[in-house]
């Protein structure tokens, strides 16, 4: 495949991502959700393969750290406080539970009211992707045990070792999805080096394993276990559910040449304003939840995906025009990924 083929490939499937993700915060009838849980997986998954690409095998882990967190903290931080200002300043209603220092720290901490673990996971990942490519680089059978013990471990976790106190919050927020995401991203990574007889291995392992969890779920319990009831902490059952679906859709996007210049250039401007269109939607979909939940989940996420686009596309035009008039403003290039 192709570079330029490649990098659309990856750029679609990063758009996907994120609509999916949004998708289902709009409260879409249950199969919908249910399908479209493979959407943060798939997002690590396309992360490794980017830095594939990328080439990153020999990085300073400082300054590295240091870029990730103005990729990814900085935008979060700075929506955080737009966010909370403007809660605290207008008071809209039905926003009344968010009004709480404890609420407002802990978004600040990337956990918050439900949206920012995404970011938490996006960077925990990002730090530690030298380190994931280290230990897998080379072997792509070594990568493959590697992967499985740690969704094996992640899986074992999240049945044995959560709790309330904070050795169970740290296995459920850090340790667990750092393993599962972190497979997910490891995938990613060996991915673009595999040949497709091994990447329709990968998946026929993946989906027996779902195929597996399905039939144990009804056996077990007489009902169908659904990858999302396996997503908090993320294990075994819901990233093979990830891998069954994702793999699927990069064989078809990879084949699919995409001839429409107007379309490439929308698709290229999502997936490279991801964290931004990301933030945005986040007062949407909280006021349609919390004050007009009757609301067609369509129509919601229509508003709730391309006014966040429009604001992007403003802001990104803005922050342009402004370091075109004088480059000591590349500062505003937060506002803009």
């Amino acid at each position: 495949m192709g570079m330029v083929r490649r990098d659309t490939t990856i750029a679609v499937m990063r758009a996907i991502g994120l609509m999916l993700i949004i998708l289902a915060h709009v409260s879409p009838p249950n199969i919908l959700f249910q399908l479209r849980t493979f959407d943060v997986p798939m997002m690590l998954f396309v992360s490794g393969m980017s830095y594939f690409i990328a080439a990153k095998k020999n990085v300073s882990l400082v300054p590295y750290v240091i870029s990730r967190f103005k990729r990814l903290v900085l935008p979060a931080w700075i929506f955080i406080t737009i966010f909370f200002i403007c809660i605290f300043v207008f008071n809209p209603e039905g926003f009344s539970n968010v009004r709480k220092l404890s609420v407002v720290v802990s978004s600040y901490a990337l956990n918050g009211f439900g949206y920012f673990w995404i970011i938490r996971i996006f960077l925990i990942i990002a730090v530690l992707s030298p380190f994931f490519v280290k230990i897998t680089d080379g072997s792509n059978a070594r990568a493959l045990i590697i992967t499985i013990a740690m969704l094996l471990l992640a899986s074992f976790m999240s049945l044995t070792g959560k709790g309330n106190g904070i050795v169970g919050k740290l296995l459920e927020q850090i340790v667990i999805p750092t393993l599962s995401y972190g497979a997910a991203f490891i995938i990613g990574y060996k991915w673009l080096s595999l040949q497709d007889r091994d990447r329709i291995k990968v998946f026929i392992i993946s989906a027996f394993v779902c195929l597996a969890f399905l039939m144990a779920g009804y056996i077990i319990k007489g009902t169908f276990s659904y990858p999302q009831d396996f997503k908090y902490p993320p294990s075994l059952y819901f990233i093979a559910y990830s891998f069954a679906v994702s793999i699927p859709i990069y064989f078809i996007i990879s084949k699919v040449q995409i001839n429409s210049y107007c379309g490439s250039s929308i698709l290229l401007f999502i997936s490279s304003n991801t964290i931004w269109i990301y933030l945005w939607h986040i007062p949407i979909v909280e006021y349609f939840n919390r004050n007009d939940s009757e609301v067609n989940f369509v129509l919601k996420y229509a508003v709730a995906f391309f006014i966040p686009a429009l604001i992007v596309s403003v802001q990104v035009y803005l922050v342009k025009n402004a370091i075109i008039r004088n480059e000591k403003m590349k500062f505003l290039n937060v506002f803009r990924g």
